[in-house]
């Protein structure tokens, strides 16, 4: 039976061969690629921001794949240095709006660290430093942050600030030196 609304189908009497050798080839791709799916799996991970569903497609990538590039090792060193840089401003600020109360207050001891750290973030520092890892770890151990950290449910923070910012050093130096494959 015949097609009414349009030109002749596929194999009917009338279709030109370079369109039945188009739709002989378009099949046969379609069965291939049937043939190579059949063993995909599809997963749909659904959940919260910060709730880790890039991080298992990233962990099955280094397990099961091809793994990561130089290029790619560096592009994440530099992202969670600048996670890092952000957590412990994001702290800073916090402390700030709760000065009001001593617990809250940066020791003076630590004010340059604190300067120096509201500079880089201010300007956008992107060159990652030794001394930008020593201000960070000196103001990480500090009271006022700490006793700011305990009450990190009241403002935005992510969940890995704390194990970043317990490892800054080691963080800064893999970044400087390219050896990631030792802490990711």
């Amino acid at each position: 039976m015949g097609n009414l609304c349009g030109p002749p189908g596929v194999g009917e009497v009338g279709t030109p061969p370079e369109q039945r050798q188009q739709h002989k080839n378009v099949a046969r791709t379609m069965k291939e690629l049937e043939k190579d799916n059949q063993d995909v799996v599809s997963l749909l991970l659904l959940g919260a921001g910060e709730s880790g569903k890039s991080t298992i497609f990233k962990q099955l990538r280094s397990l099961y794949g091809s793994g990561y590039s130089d290029d790619e090792w560096r592009d994440a060193g530099y992202t969670v240095a600048r996670n890092t840089l952000e957590s412990i401003t994001n702290l800073l600020y916090a402390a700030r709006g709760w000065e009001y109360d001593s617990n809250y207050v940066v020791g003076a001891e630590h004010s340059d660290s604190r300067q120096f750290i509201l500079d880089a973030e201010r300007i956008c520092e992107q060159n990652i430093t030794a001394e930008m890892a020593y201000h960070i770890k000196r103001l990480w151990t500090d009271p006022a942050i700490q006793n700011t950290y305990a009450r990190r449910s009241e403002f935005q923070l992510p969940d890995s600030a704390k194990y970043f910012l317990e490892k800054e050093l080691m963080i800064f130096h893999n970044l400087i030196s390219g050896h990631w494959n030792r802490i990711c």
